[in-house]
């Protein structure tokens, strides 16, 4: 997407989790992983869906694209808690003088 001044913006749409560094065994017979020359790094979003773990392999290339959109989810995420407070706030704020002005019109 280009904006007025022709400068390229790329849209990540949020994801929900964490881009995290796995070495993994490959069960081998033989294998230096079984010296403990693990296998790796691998990238893995990883993420939980109710009382599920979920974990799903980021290839190299989509890598900066899948952190860029779990950053997305965590600061959306971040700004609707805000939100949610500021209306908590808010409500309980209204809530406060509607009580004074009932107790001061005697109702």
């Amino acid at each position: 997407m280009q904006d007025t001044l022709g400068m390229t913006h790329t849209f990540h749409p949020p994801l929900e989790g964490e881009v995290c560094v796995q070495f993994i065994r490959c069960g081998k017979s033989g294998c230096r992983c079984q010296a403990g020359h693990l296998h790796g790094p691998y990238h893995y979003r990883i993420w939980r869906e109710g009382a599920h773990v979920r974990k799903v392999y980021v290839k190299a290339a989509e890598l900066e694209s899948v952190k860029a959109a779990c950053q997305a989810h965590r600061n959306l995420s971040r700004s609707l808690r805000d939100v949610k407070q500021a209306r908590m706030r808010l409500t309980q704020s209204i809530l406060k003088e509607w009580r004074q002005t009932q107790r001061y019109l005697g109702k």
